[in-house]
């Protein structure tokens, strides 16, 4: 196969971008620095190098915007004062454990999983990895 073809193949994905014409030279590149390996690896090695091109230049992350609501603190309702530090780490391992406890505690009152998740708001599925968990460390740690 031609160059030529392999950069077309390459690109293919990217035919409709306004920067078709870059991300060639870019898959041209990633050919010619790769012209002692096998057809296909050269290929796939160009593919990439294009797809990482048209990121950058696009800044195409596939990644949700966040979109921050402001809540009206009266709504809030807590049933304990809570003085906290969202980005520490510590918080967020004691809140699991506090969650790994209820759960605990409700399995031993005879509630259901589906009992359980539809009490936390999280899926059944969800509060099934979390009992495999605390099996697991209880396994470990005896």
């Amino acid at each position: 196969m031609s160059d030529d073809r392999l950069v077309r193949q390459a690109v293919r994905p990217f035919r409709r971008s306004p920067h078709v014409e870059d991300l060639e030279q870019e898959a041209r590149l990633a050919l010619w620095q790769h012209a002692d390996e096998p057809e296909a690896l050269r290929v796939t090695i160009a593919r990439r190098r294009v797809i990482d091109a048209h990121r950058r230049w696009t800044r195409d992350r596939r990644q949700t915007p966040v979109t921050v609501v402001p809540v009206d603190p009266s709504s809030v309702v807590l049933d304990r004062a809570v003085n906290v530090d969202l980005d520490d780490d510590l918080w967020c391992r004691h809140y699991a454990n506090d969650r790994l406890d209820l759960i605990a505690r409700r399995l031993s009152e005879g509630a259901t999983q589906v009992a359980i998740a539809a009490e936390l708001g999280i899926s059944a599925q969800r509060v099934m990895q979390l009992v495999a968990r605390m099996r697991d460390r209880l396994t470990t740690e005896a």
